[in-house]
């Protein structure tokens, strides 16, 4: 692995401790590897569109699974219906 790529680990990490992420968030982040992919897709000499594509669709996956697996709920409360 290049020393490109663990920086972008670190600094995806870093963001996602900024913004408040628990554990779970920073792991996950660390963890992406949007970077390579991009860096794969532009090997493949993708237009620079796609690439970008790919990696907001990662990210959001990504994001989504978090969501889904995180220990803190982060639902709102249903509303009390019983009152009249």
């Amino acid at each position: 692995m290049s020393h490109r790529a663990e920086w972008g680990r670190a600094g995806n990490a870093g963001v996602g401790l900024l913004l408040g992420g628990d554990w779970v968030v920073v792991l996950a982040a660390s963890a992406a590897g949007i970077e390579v992919v991009q860096r794969y897709l532009a090997r493949r000499r993708f237009p620079f569109f796609y690439q970008q594509v790919a990696g907001g669709l990662l990210a959001t996956l990504l994001a989504i699974g978090v969501a889904a697996l995180s220990p803190a709920s982060t639902s709102l409360p249903a509303p009390d219906c019983s009152k009249s």
